[in-house]
């Protein structure tokens, strides 16, 4: 597993390279500090996934390219493809099964 802060520079170049998720937020959001705990809690059960980390309010660019429209957004990338979104809070339980349906 790998968590690496992904910037408006190397953002896509990340994407294409991962299998795992991207966490589009904002520093100060209450709901987005939740559902990173939340992501935490579902590596330690997933084992090795790549987890991409991308500050919207330092990279707006990315989050337009992103068609991510409000945070937290969690989106899940299996070989380089975004094959699902999920904007809001979710349990372990809901990340899991949203990771295992993608």
């Amino acid at each position: 597993m790998k968590t690496i802060d992904v910037t408006e520079a190397d953002y896509a170049e990340r994407l294409q390279k991962s299998t795992g998720l991207l966490l589009a937020h904002k520093p100060a959001c209450p709901h987005c500090k939740n559902l990173k705990i939340v992501v935490e809690k579902f590596i330690k059960k997933q084992g090795p996934v790549d987890v991409l980390y991308l500050d919207t309010m330092a990279n707006p660019q990315a989050m337009k390219a992103l068609e991510i429209e409000r945070v937290p957004t969690l989106l899940i990338v299996k070989e380089g493809e975004i094959r699902q979104r999920k904007a809001g809070l979710m349990n372990p339980r809901e990340l899991a099964a949203l990771y295992k349906q993608s």
